[in-house]
């Protein structure tokens, strides 16, 4: 079975996944580069096409009426407005972002008749439903197939000018010139390029010009980092 958010379709007992096509890993489509709000740096990105997967479930109502109903109820288990966790049984320990794009039209009055719904990855990565951590002078491990870009967060457990992060090759840091207050949160986001204290994303432009948004990569990884500070990221599959 598939589930969306994690739950099953109504009337599962008779409605059976006979089908399950989830088409490779797309090809890198177009380069696109985008510039920071802080100066010194112009980063570069590849967008994909949207990876489709394609279930297909025998309805098993034994009768017309029976069929069309169950249809309906998979129908509306599949919709929905936005992008939703699309859970596949043989992957229980990961998820895809999908919205449905089409479901087939069908004979209801045949036996067994068969519904196709293909859902739309908003992503071409499955990640790990668990979301882990690592500590400054933790070396990890990353069982994930492509690099992914984590989250740091820091409370400073008393005043301190600036900090320094570390990740393999790659370092953030804010500069001394910029005073980062006991208790504050600050929030390096490395997929959004994004840093922010208690919210607020000023901090930005004392980030030094030397920085690199840090990546974790297959394999083992070390964090360093000023105490406070915590590492958070998912695992991303192909």
């Amino acid at each position: 079975m598939i589930k969306l958010n994690g739950i099953a379709a109504s009337y599962s007992d008779e409605i059976l996944l006979i089908g399950l096509e989830i088409a490779p890993f797309p090809t890198r489509r177009s380069l696109e580069t985008s510039i920071p709000l802080r100066a010194g740096a112009i980063y570069i990105g590849y967008s994909y096409e949207p990876r489709p997967i394609k279930a297909t479930f025998a309805l098993h109502g034994k009768s017309a009426e029976r069929n069309a109903e169950l249809a309906h109820a998979l129908a509306v288990w599949a919709s929905g407005d936005k992008a939703q966790q699309l859970i596949v049984d043989e992957t229980p320990d990961r998820y895809y972002l999908a919205e449905t794009e089409s479901i087939d039209e069908i004979d209801y009055a045949e036996q067994f008749p068969e519904l196709r719904i293909q859902f739309k990855c908003m992503n071409p990565f499955a990640y790990s439903l668990e979301s882990r951590e690592a500590l400054p002078g933790d070396t990890f491990y990353y069982h994930g197939d492509v690099e992914t870009e984590p989250v740091i967060q820091y409370i400073p457990a008393a005043d301190v000018q600036g900090a320094t992060w570390r990740l393999n090759d790659r370092q953030m840091e804010i500069t001394e010139q910029q005073t980062i207050p006991s208790g504050h949160t600050i929030l390096v986001d490395c997929a959004n390029k994004i840093v922010t204290d208690n919210g607020d994303s000023t901090i930005m432009k004392h980030l030094s010009l030397y920085s690199d948004w840090l990546r974790i990569r297959p394999g083992a990884n070390t964090f360093q980092g000023a105490e406070g500070s915590k590492l958070q990221y998912r695992e991303c599959y192909l």
